[in-house]
């Protein structure tokens, strides 16, 4: 993942305006996940780039507060702020700003931002406003716009792209009643029709997985969010390295949302395998260990980072708590499907404890803290309540990270 601005802001266009220009108001975008944890100036950039994105490649004029602003002489403006320290200084804390939107708005709307320039040829670019007396004095100097352009490869076919990959979402056919059939429809139609292949120019975006069928883990990724976000489904891109015995590279899988509120994840990449779906990926928690693979947990293959561009700027985006265990569809799994086998592991202990979690029902009055400890039966002795065993067997869930035995 490349930076997008320099600390220099060496490709800022400077721009020199006599007098005041009215701006546009912004248009609020609709929150994402990684949108919520911007500050607030940063989400006004996001805004203005969700928005002037709509229509491709274009020079966003962004209405900006004064955070953004600075100060220089009439001599510094002249040398077009060459060797103003104040400048240097206001570059600094707007590309982080800058960064910080970018970096969320792509992993937030994929769709809307595929011909984003990330490479070094494709920076985007600023413009600044100075307004100031024209016999001299102090001049103020504040952001008018800013220019992210397109990448390269889109260049003569944005237009009949960004139609081609819509078409392509909307036409795509997710089959299944519950959100575990719809969510393993993608997954498996993606795993079972995409070629991993890192020479194609689309390979990094959902372009080269859904209209070339070959991509690398970040057009899976970025493919599987596209059509979970048409579905309604919670997923996130998620960022970071894929680690195993022969190393380790940059790597990028989701996070699904399931209707229990758990945080799963699914790493299509991984389970595509010679047009094969496998399931050794698909709605896994941080201990689960694949069947046919290198027997590592989730958590040691998958090491999430939250510094989208590398971390010299932006912020460090944070990830939901991924769910101990894999899902369990309706609770009902057999113990030989859940650990693959015959053995009885730490993830099929955990499992069934959570399936009984699920299903204590409680009252309203059970609810109560105070029922928990102070009921007694007739003749006065302690009374053990669903409430007590619903609050045992989630200290054991959380508890077991060892089992004695794992032959029976």
């Amino acid at each position: 993942m490349k930076k997008v601005l320099s600390l220099a802001m060496s490709l800022l266009l400077f721009v020199v305006l006599i007098t005041a220009t009215t701006l546009p108001a912004q248009a609020a975008a609709e929150p994402g996940y990684y949108y919520k944890q911007l500050g607030s100036t940063a989400k006004l950039l996001y805004d203005s780039i969700l928005e002037k994105c709509a229509n491709g490649p274009a020079l966003f004029i962004l209405d900006l507060p004064d955070k953004y602003s600075f100060y220089a002489s009439k001599e510094d403006v002249e040398n077009e702020l060459q060797d103003c320290i104040e400048y240097l200084n206001f570059g600094w804390e707007l590309a982080n700003d800058f960064q910080s939107a970018l970096d969320a708005v792509k992993a937030d709307k994929p769709l809307e931002t595929f011909w984003f320039g990330t490479g070094d040829d494709t920076l985007p670019g600023a413009g600044f406003g100075a307004i100031g007396p024209e016999d001299g004095g102090t001049w103020k100097i504040h952001i008018m716009q800013i220019n992210i352009q397109v990448d390269e490869k889109y260049a003569g076919n944005y237009a009949q792209m960004k139609t081609d990959l819509e078409k392509t979402v909307d036409d795509f056919v997710v089959d299944g009643e519950t959100l575990y059939e719809r969510v393993q429809s993608i997954h498996d139609q993606l795993a079972s029709t995409i070629d991993y292949v890192m020479d194609q120019p689309y390979a990094h975006e959902a372009t080269g997985a859904l209209l070339k069928q070959e991509a690398v883990c970040e057009g899976y990724a970025k493919a599987f969010k596209l059509i979970c976000d048409r579905e309604g489904i919670p997923c996130l891109l998620i960022i970071g390295l894929g680690k195993g015995s022969a190393g380790e590279e940059n790597h990028m899988w989701n996070y699904v949302q399931m209707e229990n509120s758990f945080w799963y994840a699914v790493d299509v990449t991984w389970d595509s395998q010679d047009y094969v779906a496998f399931y050794d990926f698909f709605l896994v928690g941080s201990t689960t260990v694949p069947t046919n693979f290198e027997k590592i947990p989730f958590s040691a293959s998958h090491i999430p980072s939250g510094w989208f561009s590398g971390g010299d700027q932006g912020i460090e985006f944070k990830y939901p708590a991924l769910s101990s265990i894999a899902y369990v569809v309706g609770g009902k799994l057999p113990l030989g499907q859940i650990s693959n086998g015959p053995t009885l592991r730490i993830d099929d202990a955990r499992m069934i404890l959570q399936y009984l979690v699920e299903k204590i029902e409680l009252t309203p009055e059970q609810v109560d803290a105070a029922a928990v400890n102070g009921s007694k039966n007739d003749d006065d002795s302690p009374k053990v309540t669903i409430t007590d065993a619903r609050l045992i067997l989630q200290m054991l869930v959380g508890k077991i990270t060892e089992f004695p035995r794992t032959d029976y």
